[in-house]
């Protein structure tokens, strides 16, 4: 039997929003693995800085691609894509990590400006970039990773409701990201089927609370991750790592039999 993830090694693999955080653990695990990666990110320092740290943990020394742009444009999105194919000559793997997280009510009176906001970057260029990658994908029997979401936290309290898509806690005013991440976990189930006959596997990671730059910003940081502590079965907030691992196996050939399936990545928290 082949060793487990030793078949990503020369994989074309991009990530968006891998500058940190969570994309930058998923891209340089699969660079560890050696794949072939792109870094994306609005930020040049940090793109470069990333791209450097995967060039060092590659078993090859592959360079990584470094794609410096705004993904909620269009024409950004397409040179992405362009360029990863120009430099690799194919793609195997596409992760939508990119993604925004705000508080925000329902009476604000820029709910609507926030919900742009979080449509374009959560979903809608998601949507573009699997449009775009697709037929890359279909042609090298690639895969999509979503990194889809367990709201983070502003608030103590939870609302725990039903949806359509999966049993999930949604936390109260935490509007609009709950909205666009229930829409990529559909997209995700859309995509399964449509392009499973095609060779083609879409996966989603529902992420927990966990500890990245982002997360250590917010108020009350160290209560916050206290009180998510206690709630967690598991005892403690995700690491970045804990997200990249699964993504990285979903992207593998150990996952080769699942598709259209929504991960829950956050120590049992849905359960408690």
């Amino acid at each position: 039997m082949p060793k487990l993830l030793e078949d990503l090694k020369d994989k074309v693999v991009v990530v968006t929003g891998s500058s940190n955080g969570i994309g930058e653990a998923i891209v340089t695990l699969f660079a560890s693995l050696g794949s072939k990666v792109v870094v994306n990110g609005r930020d040049e320092t940090n793109v470069e800085k990333v791209a450097n740290k995967c060039q060092s943990m590659s078993p090859n020394n592959y360079k990584a691609l470094q794609f410096v742009g705004d993904i909620t444009n269009k024409d950004v999105a397409k040179q992405l894509i362009e360029k990863t194919i120009d430099t690799f000559g194919k793609l195997d793997v596409l992760v939508n990590n990119a993604a925004i997280h705000k508080d925000v009510r329902i009476l604000d009176k820029d709910v609507l400006q926030d919900f742009d906001d979080h449509h374009s970057i959560n979903i809608r260029s998601a949507v573009h970039l699997c449009h775009l990658s697709l037929p890359h994908l279909i042609e090298s029997k690639g895969c999509i990773v979503n990194i889809s979401a367990i709201p983070k936290p502003v608030r103590i309290s939870f609302v725990k409701l039903c949806n359509t898509t999966n049993s999930i806690l949604i936390l109260q005013y935490f509007l609009n990201p709950c909205l666009t991440k229930a829409s990529l976990d559909m997209l995700t189930k859309v995509l399964a089927l449509e392009f499973g006959p095609k060779g083609v596997r879409v996966n989603a990671i529902n992420v927990g609370p966990t500890d990245t730059p982002i997360f250590q910003k917010q108020p009350n940081y160290e209560a916050m991750k206290a009180m998510f502590a206690s709630r967690i079965p598991l005892g403690r907030v995700g690491q970045p790592i804990d997200i990249a691992k699964p993504a990285v196996f979903l992207a593998s050939e150990g996952a080769s039999f699942i598709t259209g399936a929504l991960v829950p990545v956050d120590g049992g928290l849905m359960l408690a």
